[in-house]
């Protein structure tokens, strides 16, 4: 059996692991829309559709630069709230 104190250590670095791939995760999307955003935006079509496309982009669809987690899925659920 592992000692308790390598347990939480080895927990607490998992947990840090995924926030920091949650974060990356969400960077990758937001500079994705934005970037697409400003690219329609020059040839002048909605941005909205330009990040709709970024969001394609970057998901497990074609790059698989980010997968589905549950929260980007609980943050894009309240994106379509406000």
């Amino acid at each position: 059996p592992m000692h308790p104190e390598l347990l939480r250590q080895s927990s607490v670095a998992a947990s840090a692991h995924a926030t920091g791939a949650t974060l990356l995760s969400l960077l990758i999307v937001f500079i994705a829309a934005k970037v697409g955003a400003e690219l329609f935006e020059r040839l002048k079509q909605p941005a909205v559709v330009g990040e709709i496309l970024a969001g394609v982009l970057v998901g497990p669809q074609v790059l698989k630069w980010v997968q589905p987690a549950e929260t980007l899925t609980l943050l894009s659920e309240l994106g379509v709230l406000f």
